[in-house]
């Protein structure tokens, strides 16, 4: 299994969530946030939230 250091998947995150129309901070705290997640083990709440929260951006994008 490889791994990926924190600050590697946080920087993955926020590039993610910017590309799909996050505002920055909001980007960077959620980030953050599900990095922090996935380190106390809280999976269902850490990164592998991203694809639904790009599914919801979209949805917001469409209707701006």
């Amino acid at each position: 299994m490889a791994f990926i250091d924190a600050a590697t998947l946080t920087r993955t995150a926020e590039r993610a969530l910017l590309a799909y129309g996050a505002h920055a901070e909001a980007a960077a705290s959620t980030a953050r946030a599900l990095v922090m997640a996935d380190r106390q083990g809280l999976a269902s709440h850490g990164v592998s939230r991203i694809p639904q929260y790009v599914s919801h951006l979209q949805l917001v994008s469409r209707h701006v």
